[in-house]
């Protein structure tokens, strides 16, 4: 994985999306005192992560992006059903099961409840997203804000370039999250976009003055084409990145004036 001024991508993580925003799950338990603190072990085993207590008012467990409450209802923000359904099974194996056991557990997705074969079956169609995340230290607050007015500025030439509707930050202690990126299954996009990302950052940190002032663009590949070198992606050496980043937009790349 490449540095950034000597610091490595924090990491590359694939999240799912349904097109109306993250799915969000929750199994019900039924669990308190000292077998909701055996639950949450569990979970630091299965997902790899401690747990963090979060205290008052919610006296709720952290473990990554799996939420447990004081009532022992299990919820997930952010990931995929599949990840979801395979920590449930797991947790099955150490003598957890969730309200009407398993199979016919009940798993709530966007507010509606299905269950868990059924929703994982309706996820098999969901497009998988790439999340590139950054150390958060490497940027000063006028970083930050410089890095929030680049993306609302070129935010729509951002989004119909790479094929998503939305490109929130994902803002963690450690680090800042873009899930930006639907996987087309392309060889070289995984590092197409981590090229795009550093890049980005390198100008948000860099720049002294960032409008954020969004315009209209009339030749879409020419303005993205401007706003590609203007990151670095100067010569031969980048034209294949380039032409991938381009090839979603409409209009001449040469000519900033296209004939209608």
């Amino acid at each position: 994985m490449r540095a950034l001024f000597g610091r490595k991508i924090e990491n590359i993580v694939d999240l799912r999306e349904d097109r109306k925003g993250w799915c969000q799950m929750e199994l019900n338990y039924n669990v308190k005192g000292e077998r909701r603190k055996q639950l949450v072990k569990a979970l630091e085993e299965i997902i790899g992560t401690k747990s963090e207590y979060m205290g008052v008012p919610t006296f709720a467990y952290r473990i990554g992006r799996v939420m447990v409450d004081r009532a022992g209802t299990v919820t997930n923000e952010g990931t995929s059903i599949e990840v979801f359904k395979n920590a449930a099974i797991a947790l099955s194996l150490r003598g957890f099961q969730p309200e009407g056991g398993l199979e016919q557990a009940g798993i709530r997705v966007k507010g509606e409840k299905v269950t868990i074969a059924d929703a994982a079956a309706a996820d098999s169609n969901k497009v998988t997203l790439l999340e590139i995340q950054m150390p958060r230290d490497m940027f000063t607050e006028k970083g930050l804000e410089n890095l929030k007015r680049i993306v609302h500025a070129k935010g729509d030439l951002i989004k119909k370039a790479i094929g998503t509707d939305d490109l929130p930050l994902n803002f963690e202690e450690d680090t800042i999250g873009f899930p930006w990126f639907p996987l087309k299954g392309d060889a070289d996009e995984v590092a197409h976009h981590e090229k795009f990302i550093e890049a980005l950052c390198r100008m948000a940190i860099n720049q002294k003055r960032v409008t954020a002032k969004a315009v209209k663009s009339e030749n879409e590949k020419y303005d993205f084409r401007c706003f590609l070198l203007r990151l670095g992606f100067i010569g031969d050496d980048h034209k294949t990145f380039r032409r991938y980043y381009l090839r979603n937009l409409s209009g001449n790349a040469a000519f900033k004036r296209v004939e209608s």
